[in-house]
């Protein structure tokens, strides 16, 4: 039942991108204890990272063909426009400039 719902935490966080502890235990149903115990033998393992208060998939693990890498940027501190996108229901898109020009 512990490696099902480690599995679960998995699929959740690729599904979701990142999530808190708090949030992980409202969707699973599951309390506070149990949650921590799952996050902390994952993290140990390196299967996530936490950042602040927000788990993620390791991208030295997990590689999701679909996203476009680019090496200088820091993908963790893409939180804000990811919940700008989940608390306003819109699509937020995010560039970088090549030159200090637009």
């Amino acid at each position: 039942m512990t490696l099902k719902r480690g599995l679960i935490i998995l699929d959740l966080l690729r599904e979701k991108h990142s999530l808190s502890m708090s949030q992980i235990m409202e969707e699973l149903s599951l309390n506070k204890t149990t949650v921590y115990k799952l996050l902390f033998t994952l993290e140990k393992m390196q299967y996530i990272k936490k950042v602040e208060k927000y788990y993620y998939l390791n991208p030295s693990i997990f590689f999701d063909d679909r996203i476009h890498i680019i090496r200088d940027i820091q993908w963790s501190s893409l939180n804000t426009p990811y919940r700008l996108a989940e608390v306003s229901g819109e699509k937020v898109f995010v560039g970088y400039l090549k030159t200090k020009s637009l």
